[in-house]
């Protein structure tokens, strides 16, 4: 098999003839995989900005490295207008809108059972595999710093390898894209990328979360292994390399993160009160928890003290009974000497008396 074997179709002929059938000879099965791709994206990342600069920047990459991967050729007007506003800007506005429905779901309370149509029991069965709790993402704020542009320029970079990976192991095994390696290796990554994303979004909002996740290593690792494999296995594509273009390439990857980290802090000081719920909805959930642990650190602390005073209530009360017993019997041994002496002296006088009489 030759590598033109694994290309269907070409899309760089005649890029000057624009017509109606031409852009519907276009809309393939590719159109549908990169609005289903783009949509699967946008529910992974759950963020509008981030998901355009993706897209943008995989076009801007398919330019780069279209001089050693004849199927990154297109027409101009394919990737602006099929690519980046239909099948991927549909993808992810469809995404984005499923993430907002799955994050305010409907409890159902009652029981299947009840539910009097058919359609509405698939309904409620079909709902039984959504997730139950979902979690709005918010990557940027109004203090994004120096150091959220870093690592979401790492994101971009290493996103945009996973993407690179599966078409140069394509090119480099000359495996057609429709085989069933390539769509196990799809689902893989897209499995694996799903926990992988979330652990790097709480490492990059979080300021508790100083260490990288598990899943986040296994994707890290899969990429780069993927990456070793195409260097060691292609370098006779890779010696036909414009090594300018990797260089522009590159500093538009870091520089795209900038910029994106830049509108989103415009575009939150444009409606601060948004920002606002937004950063008190982030700290939500920990400010719940430390309210909780509080409460129950000020409950036990109240019993504790609680305890404290009856005990020492309980020692006063006990200091006092000792005390007052002491004196008690005190004042007794008082009494009983007093009254031994009162005896004493009447004996004496009655002695007195009685040696008077005498005389």
């Amino acid at each position: 098999m030759r590598h033109s074997d694994i290309l269907d179709k070409e899309y760089a002929v005649n890029c000057s003839e624009i017509s109606l059938a031409r852009v519907y000879s276009h809309m393939d099965i590719f159109a549908l995989a990169h609005f289903l791709g783009w949509l699967i994206k946008a529910i992974l990342l759950r963020h509008h900005i981030i998901a355009w600069t993706l897209s943008i920047n995989w076009e801007i990459t398919e330019v780069a490295f279209s001089h050693i991967l004849p199927n990154f050729n297109e027409c101009w007007w394919d990737s602006l207008i099929l690519d980046i506003l239909v099948c991927n800007g549909l993808g992810i506005q469809c995404g984005m809108w499923l993430c907002r429905w799955l994050e305010m779901r409907d409890y159902q309370w009652d029981s299947i059972r009840n539910i009097p149509s058919a359609r509405g029991k698939l309904k409620r069965a079909f709902l039984q595999f959504t997730p139950r709790s979902w979690t709005h993402t918010r990557w940027l704020h109004p203090d994004s710093s120096i150091p959220r542009s870093v690592l979401l320029s790492q994101l971009i970079l290493v996103w945009q390898l996973a993407e690179l990976n599966s078409f140069f192991l394509k090119h480099i095994f000359i495996v057609k894209p429709s085989h069933i390696l390539t769509q196990l290796r799809l689902l893989l990554i897209t499995c694996i990328s799903a926990p992988a994303i979330r652990q790097y979004y709480l490492y990059v909002t979080d300021p508790h979360v100083k260490r990288f996740g598990s899943q986040l290593w296994l994707f890290t690792a899969i990429i780069l292994t993927e990456l070793l494999v195409c260097l060691k296995l292609g370098s006779e594509i890779f010696e036909n390399t414009v090594f300018w273009n990797l260089i522009y390439w590159g500093i538009w990857m870091v520089f795209s993160s900038f910029l994106t980290v830049w509108i989103g802090r415009y575009l939150a000081n444009g409606h601060p009160s948004k920002s606002l719920s937004s950063s008190s909805s982030d700290n939500e959930e920990n400010i719940n928890n430390h309210n909780q642990s509080s409460c129950i650190n000020s409950k036990g602390n109240s019993e504790n003290i609680d305890n404290l005073d009856n005990k020492s209530r309980q020692v006063t009360i006990s200091d006092d009974v000792i005390t007052f017993d002491r004196l008690s019997q005190t004042s007794t041994t008082h009494m009983s000497s007093l009254s031994i002496s009162s005896s004493s002296a009447s004996s004496s006088l009655v002695n007195i008396s009685n040696h008077i009489k005498k005389e």
